[in-house]
């Protein structure tokens, strides 16, 4: 098992910079989630890991050893990559066993382990199908398994369940985590899903034009983003972002007043608010605003409400209990949670931290 270190890495594809001097550290053992829109750099910093792509400049350490300048087949890693790679005319077990053959592992030794790892993933009882038998979500547990096989120091995952359905998705992904926390062995999962993330990660890496925004808990992510940046990206539905300029704890933006509280900063800011932090209260509340109800998505035990103030639109969440006889073109009261409002510089997205 080994850690992952990037150390100040830059990578150049001519004048364009896909991987802006990067430092961050993925300690041994844990399930980290690259995350980002596309273009933004996850997927370079993945292939770097594996040795793919070599970079420009700085270093990439697994464990204590630099990797910088190692092949890809000595770097003791193993990838899962979104289309699923099987050989067609190798069974499940064929399939499965095929990197231990390569290292002319002894056949007893391959037999055992490819029996071991196919009951881990769910597949004993498909060891002799062969790869055009099986549906999308098993053909992927085959090309997860035979990257376990290798008991590799690190796994790298590339959107590996992007061409599943959801439902395959969310029940693949459970496997995927319980197979990684039986065997402790460090790894990347790279995807462009923020709920995803949020549900797999012990760490998520957030990514923007090359740079690591911020790398931290999920938890820490969605309560205490750097910026407004991370802010929106972590999320569903998004953090609500209201610009506009604050005075005497009210902030006037296209037109309307939304109440703010004590100590919170004057000046033109941005104010972020989460969209399960904005409930429906008794009209004439302190602290309460007006909106009318454009739209309402029934989601079991809650309800996403688009709502809107003046010519801005809101998100909320509410349960259904809040919701209660609460429908489309309604005019409502509605408060933010004060104690979960953030505030960030127009300018840059910058979070402006509050004294005390």
């Amino acid at each position: 098992m080994a850690s992952i270190t990037f150390d100040n890495v830059v990578k150049n594809y001519g004048t364009f910079q896909a991987i802006r001097n990067v430092s961050f550290e993925i300690p041994d053992g844990e399930f980290a989630v690259i995350v980002g829109p596309s273009g933004s750099g996850k997927t370079t910093m993945l292939r770097s890991i594996g040795g793919l792509e070599s970079i420009s400049s700085g270093r990439i350490l697994i464990g204590d050893r630099d990797v910088t300048n190692v092949a890809p087949k000595h770097r003791d890693i193993a990838f899962v990559f979104q289309n699923y790679a099987l050989y067609a005319h190798l069974t499940v077990r064929a399939n499965i066993g095929f990197p231990l053959k390569a290292r002319k592992t002894p056949k007893a030794e391959i037999a055992e382990r490819v029996e071991d790892v196919a009951r881990r993933a769910g597949l004993e009882k498909l060891l002799d199908r062969k790869p055009a038998e099986l549906s999308g979500g098993q053909q992927q547990r085959v090309a997860i398994a035979r990257a376990l096989v290798r008991q590799p120091s690190v796994f790298l995952f590339d959107e590996p369940m992007s061409n599943l359905d959801a439902q395959l998705r969310l029940d693949l992904r459970h496997e995927v985590l319980e197979l990684q926390q039986s065997l402790g062995v460090t790894s990347v999962w790279v995807t462009h899903d923020q709920e995803e993330a949020m549900a797999m990660g012990d760490r998520i890496l957030v990514v923007n034009h090359g740079i690591v925004e911020q790398n931290a808990s999920p938890e820490n992510l969605y309560s205490d983003p750097v910026n407004s940046y991370v802010a929106g990206a972590i999320g569903s539905p998004r953090m609500n972002m209201i610009q506009g300029h604050s005075a005497n704890q009210v902030l006037t933006a296209d037109g309307q007043n939304y109440p703010l509280f004590p100590g919170c900063p004057d000046g033109n800011i941005v104010a972020g608010i989460r969209p399960e932090d904005i409930h429906p209260v008794e009209s004439g509340r302190e602290g309460s605003f007006q909106a009318k109800v454009q739209l309402v998505e029934l989601l079991g035990a809650r309800a996403i409400v688009s709502l809107a103030v003046g010519d801005r639109r809101l998100n909320a969440v509410f349960s259904r209990r809040e919701l209660g006889d609460i429908k489309e073109l309604d005019t409502i009261s509605v408060s933010m949670a004060k104690d979960r409002l953030l505030f960030f510089k127009p300018d840059n997205g910058e979070r402006i931290r509050l004294a005390g």
